[in-house]
């Protein structure tokens, strides 16, 4: 849910408009709301720690994100179990000093940086056919890198930037992937995907009206449908992959309410709100990261298929987020929006028709 520098200069075209509906101000609002009960939730129920790690000495796993909060420090757990850990950034300088401040802590470990900027159709192939090529093997993906809340505004492709960012480029990077995902798995012990997502999907909807938010753009309820996006995508792919008789699990997760740079671009009277109490209340990075690190490397999880997880805990999710004509229908449309930007999409996945 972190990793992207936060920044204006971030964004490919950038629009200060605020345009709003009915609509999305009632997203807005349930998003805000169930963001202040998961906050209150949290409050009373303190970070359980995942159980059951197990070393992953000869696994290879890549980390979105990877340079701050809650992407850094899943990655420097991976590489304390012994994965060979991929650093997949778009800050090179931020990446690199990400890279040796796991090595200064554990000095025999096997990380590396490789450049990927999720608002870019183009950097996600070229790193997918580079990952592809030195890794045949790829045992563990974890979805992690986002934006919170920005300004209006798209990535070099055009999409919107939350939708773009948190939900297109992971729908793409592990389409990519996933043959060499499948190929790690084995009956024994499954390759694993982990998206982040958020617990703010409870108050998002897909609008396949205007999924790049065009019409009218909500902060939160444009951050809410990608989370939801993330979620419908995994249960999906789990589908797909079951049906296919493939040793690979696909989850989702809440890494409840991180104390990172996610929230800068909060409206000036929320992060008033927020900034006294994030380092009172709020879960640090390291906490943050105990959801990811209990979906990927847990024995505790190596039976479960396409679950959802908050705290290290399986949680139920809402029928909203496991309705397949909706799940169905957006896997369909993030494909020609790829399609429609001169990108190819491997032909074995471009259609879920095969998990009906």
């Amino acid at each position: 849910m972190d990793g992207l520098e936060n920044d204006d200069s971030q964004f490919s075209s950038f629009d200060r408009r605020t345009h709003t509906s009915a609509r999305t101000n009632m997203q807005s609002i349930k998003s805000a709301l169930l963001g202040t009960y998961s906050l209150v939730t949290q409050i009373f129920t303190p970070a359980k720690q995942p159980t059951g790690l197990v070393p992953l000495e000869g696994r290879v796993a890549i980390v979105t994100g990877a340079n701050i909060g809650c992407g850094f420090e899943t990655a420097r757990s991976l590489a304390g179990l012994g994965a060979h850990v991929v650093l997949a950034c778009r800050n090179s300088e931020k990446g690199e000093a990400a890279v040796q401040a796991i090595r200064s802590e554990f000095p025999s470990s096997q990380v590396e940086l490789q450049l990927l900027d999720l608002q870019s159709l183009a950097s996600i192939r070229d790193f997918a056919q580079a990952a592809n090529k030195k890794f045949p093997k790829i045992h563990l993906l974890v979805n992690n890198a986002g934006v919170m809340v920005p300004p209006f505004g798209h990535t070099a492709d055009g999409f919107e930037t939350q939708f773009g960012t948190n939900y297109v480029g992971p729908f793409y990077l592990t389409l990519l992937l996933l043959d060499n995902i499948v190929a790690a798995g084995t009956p024994e012990r499954v390759a694993r995907i982990v998206n982040v997502s958020s617990a703010a999907y409870h108050g998002g909807s897909i609008n396949f009206d205007d999924l790049n938010s065009e019409k009218s753009y909500d902060r939160l309820g444009a951050y809410a449908q990608s989370k939801l996006a993330n979620i419908l995508f995994s249960g999906q792919l789990q589908q797909l992959l079951t049906a296919r008789k493939a040793n690979v699990a696909s989850h989702a997760l809440h890494p409840g309410v991180v104390n990172t740079g996610l929230y800068q671009h909060l409206p000036q009277f929320l992060q008033f709100i927020e900034r006294p109490f994030a380092n009172l209340l709020f879960y640090t990075a390291a906490q943050g990261a105990y959801s990811s690190m209990y979906a990927a490397a847990s024995s505790e999880t190596e039976a479960d298929r396409g679950l959802f997880y908050s705290n290290c805990t399986r949680t139920p999710l809402d029928a909203h987020a496991t309705n397949a004509a909706t799940s169905s229908a957006l896997w369909k449309a993030t494909v020609e929006l790829i399609r429609s930007k001169g990108f190819q999409v491997p032909a074995a996945v471009a259609s879920d028709s095969s998990v009906q």
